[in-house]
């Protein structure tokens, strides 16, 4: 009797366990996965939402035969049940009904009050639990993650296509990517893949990511467009107040300030496992700010986010960019941990305009974690055994490896195939290379070798007239460890040719060292930087523009030639040494002396022979580097940098400085959130003993009609000369935050930014008494600074590259020259 009593008991408790259950799959009518989609039992609060690839699984104590689906833009489907258990049903939503049928949700005509929002209630539950969701509430663990990156040529219609690829059309049509909602094609120029196995431990508050494996495929590119867009995705962290992308802080939806830029509205709610989930639209309250519009689901108790799905409002004020668009989604552990399930972040790059019509470039990156381990402890030194990759083909696996270990919902074999049919296809490579040339400036004559810079093919001058100049570089890829790059220019005025020759070539790729030998016979404006060292990126500019204003006669001739050697002792930190013989005398010595009195022969001397070492140190955190080769590019992420340099002029030979020079500078770009970006960047210097005029350090002044970066628009060459000195500059990009918010001015979506740079120094009477050049040292020893206000991302459609400043300076007695008391400078900068 007990044994009967106890089976019946069983039976029971199963059948009322799950007396409902329902799994399967939402596609939409081109059979593509529907995400986020509400799937709920008929007449019932009880349901889920279909996940990133559109499962789902719904299940009830109670009994109910039928189910409901819907989602916004699609058409309600109900779904009569056969049975109890029902698996693997495949449900399609329709789309094509009427308009009054749909259920849209736009954004609100008035606003609420904050706190008389639905959604504010939520909000704060998001807000307080922001940190407790996720891995952060685990002691250890580890997952696989899978990520990869696409990049291709989007919006080709069926005829350009055909034209794009003749021969190759039947072979790759019946493969390439295609948007059936406007009969467009994708065709991929680049994948790249990799796995790797993430490490965490919160008591430790160490993680470690060690690449498992890595491969790639397609057309590689180089120049600033691809640059700029195969590194537009990092990790993005939706509970973070702000998102960083392309140089941009976004306010995040899930943002504590978020009320104060976005509009919410809660749309509606759904049980699930006995928890309340929420559906939350947000939208921007000024269309051309830096946010984002979507939805995003969050349960109730724990208020973490289930799912969301964003994108960029079409007015937004952002450049070259027709869409960018997000999606997350997160699983369940233990009923109460939301880890990362699956990223994909998407961005439509076109050149003129937003129109839909328009060709342009797209980048996909998908990102897949699986494999969640939070038993397995780890050592703290487990930790510090990171790898460090420097070969491109370091973590290459067999084609087996990746059969293996691909995610179940990663299929990337279309995009393989084609890749692999294209990549000799001549068509794709002049188009992908067209826009290689206009970025980089380079154009290749071989597999190896390239000319250019095309940008720098012309310049005038008043000592060399019309220069006229043609240069080369070898280049195969990226990871080239052996580098030349050459020069050859003519001047139409002094009838003289210049010459040029860099050499690179890596000796090691762990620790990376490299070394270089180059030869440089020219005409250079020393006039032009106050940091002049090897550890500086800048690079001088005057005896090279093309438009200047007043007179320029303070070029200098230099023979040089110089030997140098790099190493990065640990990740963004370089230290180098460099020793260099430099012959100088003045480009025009009827018009400007750079004499001095030699104390050792008691005579003036008219040129200078300098033979200096020079040791310094780089330190560049959170700078991103891509290419293992010799020259590496780097992102064009925002990051500080530190230089300490130490100079000394050596009586050896033939030479005849014996100065010591400490220099030091450091840049710190600052996020502002919403309020933009501030740029600042301090340097200090001292020069030690005797030192010539072409040795010392004049104050960058800039006769063109361009903006220069770290110099002063409103000072000729020499106007003040240093010995000791603190220079600052600061500008503050505002991103539109003011603009946006003029009527008729905001539809223009221009941008504006203040700037202040000022100097102040000195200059010894030693170097005061050995000085018999034509210029008279005028030295900053009250500050003096300059201020301005611009207008930037001034443009048409897309390409908004100009930027234009207004410039005041301070008043100061000027010994050597007349300045202009205000001025009007131009700049051309493609960025976002």
């Amino acid at each position: 009797m007990r044994y009967y009593l106890l089976c019946i008991v069983l039976m029971l408790s199963i059948h009322i366990s799950a007396q409902t259950k329902v799994s399967g799959t939402v596609y939409d009518q081109d059979k593509q996965p529907v995400a986020f989609a509400n799937v709920l039992f008929k007449n019932s609060t009880e349901g889920v939402i279909s996940d990133f690839d559109g499962n789902f699984l719904l299940q009830s104590e109670n009994d109910h035969s039928a189910i409901v689906v819907s989602f916004v833009g699609f058409e309600t489907t109900e779904l009569n049940l056969k049975s109890k258990i029902s698996t693997g049903l495949e449900i399609v939503l329709q789309t094509g009904f009427a308009l009054d049928e749909i259920l849209i949700v736009n954004k609100p005509k008035k606003r609420l009050k904050k706190k008389e929002n639905p959604a504010y209630k939520i909000m704060r539950g998001i807000w307080a639990h922001k940190k407790k969701n996720g891995l952060s509430l685990i002691e250890q663990y580890e997952y696989k993650k899978y990520a990869s990156t696409e990049i291709g040529l989007n919006n080709i219609d069926q005829k350009f296509l055909k034209t794009l690829l003749r021969d190759d059309y039947d072979s790759v049509v019946s493969i390439i990517k295609q948007d059936k909602r406007n009969k467009k094609f994708f065709v991929p120029i680049y994948l790249n893949e990799k796995i790797q196995n993430v490490y965490g431990d919160n008591t430790l508050n160490k993680t470690l990511e060690l690449i498992q494996a890595e491969k790639q495929i397609g057309i590689q590119q180089d120049g600033f467009v691809f640059d700029r867009i195969s590194n537009i995705f990092k990790e993005i962290n939706v509970y973070d107040n702000n998102i960083e992308l392309l140089n941009r802080s976004f306010v995040s939806p899930l943002s504590t300030e978020g009320f104060g830029s976005y509009d919410y509205v809660l749309q509606d709610s759904i049980v699930s496992n006995e928890r309340t989930k929420y559906r939350i639209y947000f939208f921007p309250r000024k269309e051309g700010d830096l946010v984002f519009e979507g939805n995003f689901v969050v349960t109730d108790s724990i208020f973490a986010v289930n799912a969301i799905s964003m994108k960029v409002n079409s007015k937004i004020n952002l450049n070259l960019i027709r869409n960018l668009y997000f999606e997350k989604t997160f699983s369940i552990e233990n009923d109460s941990v939301f880890l990362p399930q699956n990223n994909v972040y998407e961005a439509d790059i076109t050149l003129l305009t937003k129109n839909d019509k328009e060709k342009g470039l797209y980048v996909k990156r998908t990102e897949t974690f699986e494999n969640y381990d939070f038993t397995n402890k780890k050592t703290a030194e487990f930790y510090d055994g990171k790898v460090v990759q420097y070969r491109q083909d370091q973590f290459e696996k067999s084609d087996a490896y990746w059969e293996e270990n691909l995610p179940e919902n990663i299929n990337n074999s279309d995009s393989e195939s084609v890749l692999s049919n294209l990549n000799d296809n001549k068509k794709i490579k002049n188009i992908t290379g067209l826009i290689r040339t206009l970025s980089s400036g380079y154009f290749k004559v071989s597999n190896f070798i390239e000319f250019g810079s095309i940008w720098n093919t012309i310049a005038v001058n008043d000592v060399e007239g019309l220069k006229l100049s043609v240069g080369f570089r070898s280049f195969k890829s990226l990871d080239d460890r052996f580098r030349v790059k050459g020069k050859v220019a003519y001047g139409t005025k002094d009838e003289q040719f210049k010459y040029f020759l860099d050499t690179k070539y890596l000796l090691s790729y762990k620790p990376r060292i490299s070394v270089g030998l180059s030869y440089l016979n020219d005409t250079e404006q020393l006039g032009a930087k106050i940091i002049d060292s090897n550890g500086s990126t800048s690079s001088r500019f005057g005896s090279s523009s093309l438009f200047s204003r007043g007179e320029n006669y303070f070029l200098s001739r230099i023979k040089k030639v110089s030997a140098n050697i790099n190493i990065e002792v640990y990740k963004n930190v370089l230290v180098g040494a460099n020793y260099s013989n430099n012959h100088i005398e003045s480009a025009a010595p009827d018009e400007f002396s750079i004499d001095y009195f030699d104390d050792a022969q008691q005579k003036v001397k008219s040129s200078l022979v300098d033979n200096s070492a020079e040791l310094y140190l780089v330190y560049t955190p959170t700078r991103n580097a891509f290419g293992y080769g010799v020259e590496r590019k780097f992102e064009v992420n925002l990051h500080p940098t530190f230089l300490l340099s130490f100079q000394k002029g050596l009586k050896v030979g033939a030479g005849q400085t014996e100065y010591s020079k400490l220099l030091f500078s450091y840049n710190q770009p600052l996020k502002l959130g919403k309020f933009g970006l501030l740029r600042n960047t301090i340097s200090a210097g001292k020069i030690f003993g005797d030192a010539q005029l072409s040795v010392l350090s004049p104050v960058p002044a800039n006769q063109t009609y361009s903006l220069v970066p770290k110099t002063f628009s409103l000072l000729n060459y020499y106007d003040f000369v240093v010995d000791q000195f603190l220079v600052g500059h600061f500008e503050h990009h505002f991103n539109g935050i003011i603009l946006n918010r003029i009527p008729l001015i905001k539809k223009l979506k221009l941008r504006s930014v203040i700037t202040f740079r000022g100097i102040i120094g000195n200059v010894s009477d030693r170097n005061r008494s050995i000085n018999r050049s034509s210029i008279i040292y005028n030295t900053p020893t009250d500050l003096y600074y300059e201020y301005g206000f611009g207008i930037e991302n001034i443009g048409f459609g897309n390409l908004r590259i100009f930027r234009i400043d207004c410039i005041w300076r301070s008043e100061f007695v000027n010994l050597n020259s007349s300045t202009p008391n205000f001025g009007v400078r131009l700049k051309i900068s493609p960025d976002f």
